[in-house]
């Protein structure tokens, strides 16, 4: 059975996300009666977004897609998985999936390493290298074999770690067949096998004849030991590790050494001629490899820089035993991968070996047949799911490779999730000192049976079927994923550890892959969502916008916590007033096959057109794998409120006491009061104005536009806006409110303020309103209607003086018959309504006020010249000024 595994489709959202929605969009309706009141005060208008023409829209430069997104996209593309390189470790392999979901194994045995930038498969084949010594193609770990001689036999390098051990003697020159050097004849009758692994290498004996075994060289053997940053110590289980000075930590170990004969083998038995070839080496590799019935500890010990291996006597003279004999240490490097370990009751146990020979293989149940030892097993993986932390697991398998199985007939094993093992070291984990917090089995036992010949009297005729028990530990994994574990732990044995039957010989390095297929799900970014509308702006709480399609944004975030992201698209909502949903879209939108587009982060969505009014919407997101945010009908971002206001309102009113319209006010020095107002009709609040500089095509997102504030001199051809705060112009806004900026014209003549209105959604007046006025060399001084009366004298400012007539002529029925004449004025004077405060008491009488001035200021090109009042005839609301004598201006 193949470890991989079709994928499967993530579930899409479920049917009752239109009740939620009508929910959501419920609750938006009934909070739309809370409107504030039309004069309620508010905030200036705060443009958020510019509204542009297509044209002027700079298009954001293309962001490159990181490795995750990429592989998604071209998996998408082609209907293929594609890996992704940058989260490819030692064990572990990532792959996007066509159906946007992921595939993540991880293997007990490394299965690649890096090299010059590059991850290449594992390689152990040997290659001879510049100084005759031989190292494999690709390995996690250096290791380099003696090319013969007296040289070191075998060394080790991880970074400035370094281990290595001589043989006592001169070395002949090794026959190399593929991953093994063969050493003929180290010892009369002995042969020394070094194989490379992933990780490390083994090392095993070939003692042909018991002559050879009576040996005292043999039997006593001791391996010189050099190191470098490393103390080496022996184990619990008689083993040995070298451990970094400065870490503490293990870099290099030993397991448990074995030796074993030849009983149950065809050439058990038989004296092997000096091994000269090629094919004679691997033939005797390939012998070696079988594990006979009779077999033995091998004592190892370090002392003295020496590593002493101390050989079974009883089994190398028993009259059973059956030669070749073999004897097996092994060391082990540090490999980056997935933690396992074998737990014999016999003490025999095997942690993260990566040797591919002798009984260094993981195990499961009753070892009680023949040529079974009575050994009872069990293997333990710890698999790191920190790559799976919050993902959404659709399905998990844990394989496990077989070497062999002890029954012809079907047989199960069983896999249990279990708590975290103190350690994988023969102090932590052991028979009896193992960890709890076991599951029920986890899925169905898988079954397997030897097939070939069978009953197995030749294993080059026997195979067991299946090569690999798959175990479905996807509920196990789901509870990782959901519990952000940092990793999980499996066991493996027999369901029935009493049953000889069920037992079976599992790979090297742990033989173990599992595989798990995830996606995310997204998350609205920031938390939010960070919704937004343009074009809009916020006034009096309120969000308008100007168009009727206007484009609404989300964004969302479907972070791989092992380094990527997932590629996601935005569903937008949009509701009336009554809750009824009248637009719904996606960003990106469909292509034109109505396929689904994704990106990083989703996009913006324009919505179809909407008549003026208020509305709501909220939007989600989706992954490529048809994952929403949040379980269920999913998760919103908060619901948004916008008025829809297309119509601009109309231009504004302009007045002012200081500086009348078309007439001549007060200096051009002296500050005016300038009242801009509006007929209540189109929520105004705010306005433009400019001093002899028209607004033409100005906005109130135009750039340049100088917001009025207390300290803001007011000068000629600026654009200001002033807030609608019934004052100044600098508070705050009062919807349909008027403002009242002041200011002095700066020269004396004709001139024009240039004033639009700007309502709540921020449109400007299509049209200006032109306020032409004039401003003269000196400040009036007024006389009212008393004065206008009995006549007055003013005292201009050179100590002369103007006098203002007697008035002599009374009117009848409204209409003048004469009034006397000016005398000795020297400036123009005229006839103006009183100001109500200033208004004298009602008289029965009406009088005439003095005539017009009989001059005016030069007029302006294209503006009116002033217009002369007609004189009152209530006496109440009569005044006349005289103009005092005062310099011309620079």
């Amino acid at each position: 059975m193949s470890a991989s595994r079709k994928t499967v489709r993530a579930s899409r959202r479920p049917a009752s996300r239109p009740i939620a929605a009508a929910v959501v969009t419920a609750l938006a309706a009934g909070s739309l009666a809370a409107t504030a009141p039309a004069h309620a005060a508010s905030s200036a208008p705060a443009p958020s977004h510019r509204a542009t023409s297509p044209s002027d829209r700079a298009q954001p430069a293309a962001r490159r897609l990181n490795p995750t997104e990429s592989a998604s996209a071209q998996a998408k593309a082609t209907g293929q998985p594609v890996t992704i390189d940058q989260l490819t470790g030692t064990g572990t392999q990532v792959v996007a999936n066509p159906d946007g979901t992921f595939t993540r194994t991880d293997s007990s045995m490394p299965q690649r390493v890096q090299q010059q930038g590059k991850w290449v498969p594992i390689d152990t084949t040997l290659v001879r290298q510049p100084d005759r010594s031989w190292a494999p193609k690709a390995a996690v770990t250096h290791v380099a074999f003696s090319g013969g001689g007296s040289g070191t036999l075998v060394t080790m390098r991880d970074g400035a770690d370094k281990l290595g051990f001589s043989w006592p003697g001169a070395l002949p020159e090794p026959v190399i067949s593929k991953d093994t050097a063969t050493y003929p004849e180290v010892l009369p009758g002995v042969d020394l096998q070094l194989t490379a692994d992933a990780s490390g290498y083994s090392s095993i004996l070939v003692v042909k004849t018991p002559k050879a075994a009576a040996d005292p060289q043999l039997q006593s053997l001791a391996w010189n030991t050099t190191s470098a940053n490393l103390k080496l110590a022996g184990t619990a289980n008689g083993g040995a590790q070298a451990t970094d000075k400065r870490t503490g930590k293990t870099v290099f170990h030993s397991d448990t050494a074995l030796m074993w004969d030849s009983t149950g083998q065809k050439a058990g038995g038989k004296a092997l001629a000096r091994t000269a070839t090629v094919s004679a080496a691997r033939a005797e590799h390939t012998a070696a490899a079988k594990v006979g019935k009779h077999r033995a500890r091998v004592h190892v010990t370090l002392k003295h820089g020496k590593q002493l291996l101390g050989l079974d006597k009883p089994l190398l003279t028993a009259k059973t035993t059956a030669y070749p004999v073999y004897v097996d240490p092994e060391w082990s490097g540090r490999p980056s991968q997935l933690d396992w370990a074998r737990i014999s009751d016999n003490g025999w146990n095997v942690y993260n070996s990566t040797s591919t020979s002798g009984g260094t293989n993981a195990r499961e149940g009753w070892d009680n047949n023949t040529p079974g030892n009575g050994e009872r097993a069990r293997t333990y993986y710890q698999i790191n799911t920190s790559g799976i932390k919050g993902a959404v697991v659709s399905h998990a398998s844990l394989y496990v490779k077989q070497l062999s199985a002890a029954s012809c007939s079907d047989t199960p094993a069983a896999v249990y999730g279990t708590d975290r093992p103190a350690g994988w070291n023969s102090s932590s984990l052991y028979w009896g000192h193992e960890p709890g917090g076991r599951t029920g089995a986890l899925g169905i036992n898988p079954k397997s049976h030897e097939a070939g010949t069978c009953p197995v009297t030749d294993g080059s005729n026997s195979w067991v079927s299946p090569p690999s028990l798959e175990f479905d530990v996807t509920s196990r994994a789901q509870s990782a994923a959901g519990g952000s574990w940092s990793s999980m732990t499996l066991m493996v044995q027999s369901p029935d550890m009493n049953d000889a039957s069920q037992w079976k010989q599992l790979a090297y390095g742990g033989g173990a892959t599992l595989s798990v297929t995830y996606s995310y799900r997204p998350k609205l970014k920031s938390g939010t969502g960070t919704p937004a509308i343009k074009p809009s702006i916020v006034s009096s709480g309120k969000t308008m916008t100007t168009t009727s399609t206007p484009t609404l944004s989300a964004r969302a975030v479907d972070p791989d916590l092992a380094g990527g992201s997932e590629l996601v698209r935005i569903d937008y909502s949009v509701y009336n007033s009554s809750g009824t949903l009248v637009g719904q879209g996606f960003g990106p939108n469909l292509d034109s096959k109505k396929r689904a587009r994704y990106n990083t982060n989703g996009s913006d969505w324009t919505t179809p057109k909407l008549p003026d009014g208020t509305y709501t919407w909220k939007a989600t997101a989706q992954n490529a794998a048809g994952y929403w945010v949040g379980p269920g009908s999913g998760i919103w971002t908060k619901t948004q409120t916008f008025t829809v206001d297309t119509s601009a309102p109309p231009a504004p009113t302009v007045t002012s006491s200081q500086f009348p319209a078309k007439q001549i006010g007060a200096a051009f020095g002296d500050q005016g009061t300038f009242v801009l107002g509006n007929n209540h009709t189109n929520n105004i609040t705010g306005y433009l104005f400019s001093l002899d500089s028209t607004l033409a095509s100005t906005v109130y997102s135009s750039s340049g536009v100088i917001h009025l504030t207390a300290s803001t001199k007011i000068t000629k051809a600026n654009i200001y806006y002033a807030t609608s705060d019934n004052g100044p112009g600098t508070g705050t806004s009062v919807i349909n409110g008027s403002a009242s900026p002041a200011f002095a014209p700066g020269v004396t003549g004709s001139h024009t303020l240039y004033a639009k209105a700007v309502d709540q959604a921020g449109s400007t007046s299509l049209s200006q309103t032109s306020y032409v006025f004039y401003a003269g060399t000196s400040t009036p001084t007024y006389a009212y209607g008393d004065k206008m009366v009995s006549g007055w004298t003013a005292t201009n400012t050179d100590g002369t003086t103007t006098a203002v007539p007697k008035a002599t002529t009374t009117s009848t029925g409204g209409q003048l018959i004469s009034q006397a004449g000016k005398r000795h004025t020297t400036s123009p004077t005229a006839t103006r309504p009183c100001s109500p405060t200033k208004a004298p008491p009602q008289r029965p009488s009406a009088v005439t006020a003095p005539p017009s001035a009989s001059t005016s200021p030069k007029t302006a090109p294209g503006a009116s010249a002033p217009t002369s009042p007609r004189p009152r005839t209530t006496a109440s609301t009569t005044w006349s000024w005289t103009r005092a004598r005062a310099p011309s201006p620079p």
